[in-house]
Formats: structure tokens, C-alpha cells, sequence
């Protein structure tokens, strides 16, 4: 067994939680043996670990929770690691039998902190408004923690940040929905008093204080959407869920509360803005309900474009979810079968426009002895993935009714048929091996390596695009991944936010398939490349 010690370092004295969790590659069968260890460090930031395993580690630090006063990071890291931007890894510690290991050391960077004040369109203090803070180069649908309420003079404090730009958002119609007969309301508005997205300032955070800022809430002229809500036999629904999705130009979608059921099947919703909005209705609860729920369930959508007059007389047909058995296939034979533990979900596709994503995931079906599985509670536009992949396994195809819709969001049909929908698992996936080369052509470990399927229709942020930092002699490894084409590249300045923004998408493809090289990959090979680091940004 080992022992580890040593310090945390801050201005000030403060206690902190370190965590060792042990280290490894994708190629490396001993990758995360052992379970992560936790402590708190002392008053005085000393901490010690006894009794650990030898391995490889990487050894984290989290501030204190109840001041937020500085930035997570990891022991061997020149500077906090910015959690949606893939990085250089943290070089890890290598402990053996025996050893008492010192100085592992971390100086936590300082937290920046900005202040500001809501005020309506006269000037007067907003309180309870929500504030919300987002990096200037992502959407504004990745805002940063739960949003922050001004107090009674409409002051707000955002606190725990990195350094950076960012677009600083208010919005009062939480707490002040118009009434029915209202004609206008406060609207979301971005720093210092912009409507829209594109038309806010950045705020620039480069010390600990940053501010006063000054948000004047814009008022814009609301309308009235109504209608009536009908199941699948065209009866009145009498007790509809009824939501008002406004849906972004990014296809990304947030709910709206100002609606108000009547007897019948009846809505109204008052207070709407112009805009892209999806009316979305649901009888039950779709949130992971039981299978008899999910039976009975029925759904709706309809897209409505508000533009400068009350819209009446919507009618939103709902139909019944659909229920879909399947069977998974594993190419070759399956491995052991007491190893397997493998669950089948669906997620509505974040790149569809519509607000679909509303309807939330289904719960996750268990895949039987026999490797058959049944979905329920289906509608929409679903893409489906496999949870407890087998290790060195992966999905290698998703067949429908005959069809290949692999990466692709399909609407099932019911059918209690598995052949209609099989999945094929193959231990026969490629690898991508090489090395990450400077301007002077030596291995480096400043950018992040991105393997992309050429086809940029599908690119998805779940389950997950291959991002990830060179080892620290430069080298890197990613698999196994399908066979197909790709674009593999050596970046710096990318951001994950990128690839989950349908509005950026092909600009910041094209700009990834200048920077890289374009490869084809077989099954059982192991291409290796250099590639020259290029920036993005």
C-alpha cells in the first residue's frame, strides 16, 4: 500500500475536498480498477491518503463548497481546466508498493465575482428577476448553474467564475406572467439592454470584481394563442398537459407556463411574444412512468409562428406512443453472458427542430436473457443507444424495418415483433493511434484530438463525440469506433458547446475538416496518423 500527503494553497485558510481517482487509457485494460478516493483537507490545506493500491492516479482538488472562492483543479495542471473545452490530461502520479509520496502540491486559482442591477424599462429596480450567465461563445441554452434572483433594489452577484467573456441575461416574466388581457410584458433581455442574442455585449471578466453592470429589460407587444386539444378518436382531451415550447433558431427549446387549461379541451395561452413556438400536449406523466402509463399515453405537437396578431382556433390532435420490441445481435457470438448487464433508451434527437425535446427521455428497458427488450412511451423523432456496452465492444448498426438508421433520429411505429429493430454489437471496431506535432514537429500536448464522422449530419453530443487530450509524451489513442470516415484533427480554442449548436454546426465543420486530415477506417485496424496541431480559434 502507499501513502500520499501534501498541500492545498490559497490565499487564505480554508478547508478543500481532494479526490485520487486512478488513471488510464482507452487501450488499457487496468483503466479505473479501483474506486476514487476522497478526503477533506485540513484548515491548514494539508490532506493525506493511506492505505491506497499502487497504479497510476490523478489527484483533483474542489474548494471549498460553501464560498466559492476558487477554481476546481488538478495536481500537475498549470490552470483550472475549463470543463466544456477538452484539454491537456493531467499528468498522472505513478505510486508504488511501499511508498509515502509528498509535495503533491496545488496553488487554487481565485474565483472572479461580477455584480449588476435590473431595472425595468423606466429605470425602476426589478426584484426576484432570474439572472442568467452564459460564456460568450456558447448558446444560450448552456446557461452556467441554476440562474440568480435580484434582491429588493435589483442587485444580483454571479460568483465562482474563470476568466472569460460572457453574455449576461435577465428575465422577470418568472415571477411577472402578464394576466389574460394584458398587451405587453417585460421580455428576457441581455446585457446591456438587447432583445435578442445577437445584439447583447459581451461582459468582460479579468479581475476578481467585475462590474456594476446595468440591465434595462426590454417590453415587447404579447399576443393569444388558443385552441382545443383532441385524442386519437377526435374526442375532447378533458384534463390535457398543455405546454407552449418557444423553439430557438438553434432548434433548442424552452418551456412557457402562461397556459391555461379550461374544461373541454380548451387553451389559452396569453402573454406570447413573436416567435418560433411548439404548442406540445400530453395526457399522464411521461417523465420514466410505468408501462401501463405509458400504454394509455397519448401526445400532441403543432408548430405556431407568432407573429403580430392573437392566433385562434389551433387544434392539436394527439396520437398513442408507440411500443417497440427489439432484439440485440452480437456479431461473432456474445461474450460471457453473466458480464452482460445491457439497457436500451431513447432520447429525442437535440438536433431536430420542434421542441420535441420537451417530451424528456423514455425510461430505460433492460435487455432480457434471450437479448430481446421492449420500448414504450415513443413519440417523436427518437435516436436510440446501448447502455452497458460490453468493453471493446460497440454499436456497429441499428436497423429498422430494414433500414440502417444508425446515428439517425427515426418515429417508431408499434409492433411487437424484435426483428423489425435490431441492434449489432461487434468487438471488431478500429483504432486511431498517433501523435500530436508542434510548428517544430515535435510531440506536444497543447490541443485536443477530434475524431468526427465526416458526414455532419451525424454529429450528436450523446452518446458522445471523440475529444480527447494527448497522453504526456504526445501520443494518443482513440477507440474502438465504427468503421467509416472521418475527420481527425489536432485542435486548440475548441469548445464542446460547438458541436452542440445546430446554427454553427457546418461553419465549424468545415473549419474542423481544413484543420485535419480525412481517413477511412476498416473493422480489427489500428490507423496511425500525426497529426500538426491547428487553431480554430
Amino acid at each position: 500500500m502507499v501513502t500520499l500527503m501534501s498541500n492545498v494553497w490559497r490565499e487564505e485558510a480554508m478547508s478543500s475536498a481532494a479526490r485520487m481517482a486512478q488513471s488510464g487509457i482507452a487501450d488499457e485494460p487496468s483503466m479505473r480498477q479501483n474506486q476514487p478516493l476522497n478526503t477533506v483537507t485540513g484548515p491548514d490545506g494539508r490532506f493525506e491518503f493511506k492505505q491506497v493500491p499502487p497504479g497510476a492516479y490523478t489527484v483533483s482538488f474542489t474548494a471549498s463548497m460553501t464560498r466559492g472562492t476558487h477554481l476546481d483543479q488538478s495536481f500537475g495542471e498549470s490552470a483550472p481546466r475549463d470543463p466544456l473545452k477538452p484539454g491537456r490530461r493531467a499528468p498522472p502520479i505513478e505510486l508504488r508498493e511501499g511508498e509515502t509520496r509528498e509535495k503533491v502540491d496545488v496553488a487554487l486559482w481565485r474565483a472572479f465575482a461580477v455584480e449588476g442591477r435590473v431595472v425595468d424599462d423606466t429605470g425602476e429596480p426589478v426584484a426576484n428577476a432570474q439572472v442568467h450567465i452564459i460564456n460568450w461563445e456558447h448558446p444560450s441554452t448552456m446557461s452556467m448553474g441554476m440562474p440568480r434572483l435580484t434582491d429588493d433594489r435589483g442587485m444580483f452577484r454571479l460568483f465562482g467564475l474563470r476568466g472569460g467573456q460572457y453574455r449576461i441575461c435577465a428575465d422577470a416574466s418568472f415571477f411577472m406572467g402578464p394576466s389574460e388581457g394584458a398587451k405587453d410584458k417585460l421580455i428576457r433581455t441581455c446585457y446591456p439592454n438587447a432583445a435578442s442574442d445577437h445584439d447583447a455585449q459581451p461582459v468582460v471578466v479579468s479581475s476578481t470584481e467585475a462590474g456594476p453592470v446595468e440591465i434595462r429589460l426590454q417590453r415587447n407587444r404579447t399576443y393569444r394563442i388558443t385552441g382545443i386539444v383532441i385524442d386519437s378518436l377526435g374526442a375532447p382531451i378533458s384534463n390535457p398537459n398543455v405546454s407552449l415550447v418557444s423553439v430557438s433558431p438553434t432548434g433548442s427549446s424552452s418551456s412557457s407556463s402562461n397556459v391555461q387549461v379550461k374544461p373541454g379541451g380548451q387553451f389559452i395561452a396569453s402573454g406570447v411574444t413573436p416567435g418560433e413556438y411548439a404548442i406540445q400536449v400530453s395526457t399522464g406523466s411521461w417523465r420514466f412512468s410505468n408501462s401501463e402509463d405509458n400504454a394509455n399515453r397519448e401526445m400532441g405537437s403543432v408548430p405556431v409562428r407568432v407573429d403580430a396578431a392573437d392566433i385562434d382556433g389551433i387544434v392539436v390532435a394527439t396520437s398513442k406512443s408507440a411500443k417497440v420490441a427489439g432484439r440485440i445481435v452480437f456479431e461473432g457470438g456474445p461474450p460471457e453472458q453473466g458480464t452482460l448487464k445491457l439497457s436500451i433508451m431513447t432520447s429525442p434527437d437535440e438536433m431536430t427542430r420542434g421542441g420535441r425535446m420537451m417530451f424528456g427521455p423514455t425510461a430505460p428497458a433492460g435487455v432480457r436473457e434471450d437479448m430481446s427488450f421492449e420500448l414504450s412511451g415513443l413519440f417523436g423523432p427518437q435516436l436510440l443507444m446501448v447502455a452497458g456496452v460490453p468493453r471493446g465492444w460497440i454499436v456497429k448498426s441499428v436497423r429498422y424495418r430494414g433500414d440502417d438508421v444508425t446515428d439517425t433520429a427515426i418515429e417508431f411505429k408499434s409492433s411487437s415483433d424484435p426483428s423489425l429493430l435490431e441492434v449489432t454489437l461487434t468487438n471488431q471496431g478500429a483504432f486511431v493511434t498517433g501523435r500530436v506535432l508542434g510548428d517544430d514537429g515535435k510531440e506536444s500536448t497543447e490541443a485536443s484530438v477530434v475524431l468526427l464522422p465526416a458526414d455532419v449530419s451525424r454529429w450528436r453530443p450523446f452518446p458522445g463525440l471523440a475529444a480527447i487530450p494527448p497522453k504526456s509524451d504526445g501520443t494518443f489513442t482513440i477507440g474502438p469506433v465504427r468503421a467509416g470516415e472521418y475527420i481527425a484533427a489536432a485542435v486548440t480554442g475548441m469548445s464542446f458547446a460547438r458541436l452542440r449548436d445546430p446554427s454553427v454546426r457546418a461553419e465549424f465543420a468545415a473549419r474542423i475538416a481544413k484543420a485535419g486530415e480525412r481517413i477511412i477506417l476498416v473493422e480489427n485496424e489500428k490507423y496511425s496518423i500525426d497529426l500538426r496541431i491547428a487553431k480554430l480559434q
